[in-house]
């Protein structure tokens, strides 16, 4: 494994069909802890699920370093393979194959277990202020109650900024993050919050997530098959959920 920067993962793809020779897998991926990590074990919950269900028919998975910027586009002109997951939008699928999804990113909003709140429409959000991130889109109703100020939110540049701003009760009333973010920062920052800070089940936002291959490199489209069948075969042996409940429960932490 070559670490070219502490900052991003790369799972890059490339298969090796040499007689005698296992298939191998590069692929990329961001660092988004709780979902990939170098500093997590098994370089994090999603990572080791790609890994795991490759492994199942045969691929070995290769993980190195780099910046997401530099990533995409050799991915997207076939000098790199894939990317460990990400979401299926209509414009990517010209260039690119998608697996089955993973996992569903659910982004909720959390509170602090005294501030009674619950909600159905965006209408519901008036007044309260939201604590969201820099450059993230959520959902075109949230994105454009937000952007005509129907809705206040206050945006910080990572997670931790922003679950931290609701424990410390620092201006916030709700902070938007996926579950497994959210209890990962919990878990890593602030262990004793986990007590009195909770979420709405109701979701803001639940897009699928998938493994992503580029269309450039001639036996991706059969890497996708043999990765499906792999994520089918973890699915049915219950080992997806239980990775998903030890991340939760911080046993990926180092």
């Amino acid at each position: 494994m070559k670490l070219l920067s502490p900052i991003f993962v790369i799972f890059a793809i490339t298969a090796n069909y040499a007689a005698g020779s296992q298939l191998e897998v590069n692929l990329t991926a961001g660092e988004y802890p709780p979902y990939q990590s170098q500093k997590l074990k098994h370089y994090g919950v999603v990572s080791r699920i790609v890994s795991e269900a490759f492994a199942l028919e045969g691929v070995q998975v290769n993980f190195t370093f780099m910046p997401w910027k530099r990533a995409y586009p050799s991915i997207l002109e076939g000098k790199l393979d894939g990317v460990g997951y990400a979401t299926k939008k209509k414009e990517r699928e010209k260039y690119f194959y998608f697996s089955e999804p993973i996992f569903q990113k659910t982004r909720v909003f959390f509170h602090h277990i005294d501030h009674s709140f619950d909600w159905n429409t965006i209408e519901d959000l008036k007044g309260l202020q939201i604590g969201a991130l820099s450059g993230y889109a959520y959902n075109d109703e949230f994105d454009l109650a937000a952007k005509q100020r129907i809705i206040t939110v206050q945006r910080v540049e990572t997670h931790q900024q922003n679950i931290g701003k609701l424990v410390l009760g620092n201006r916030i009333d709700l902070a938007i993050s996926t579950i497994n973010q959210g209890y990962d920062v919990l878990q890593r920052a602030y262990p004793q919050a986990k007590k009195f800070i909770t979420y709405h089940p109701k979701p803001l936002h639940s897009p699928n997530m998938h493994l992503m291959l580029s269309r450039k490199v001639e036996k991706n489209k059969e890497l996708i098959v043999l990765f499906n069948r792999g994520l089918k075969k973890l699915k049915e042996s219950g080992k997806l959920e239980q990775y998903f409940k030890e991340s939760q429960q911080g046993e990926y932490l180092p």
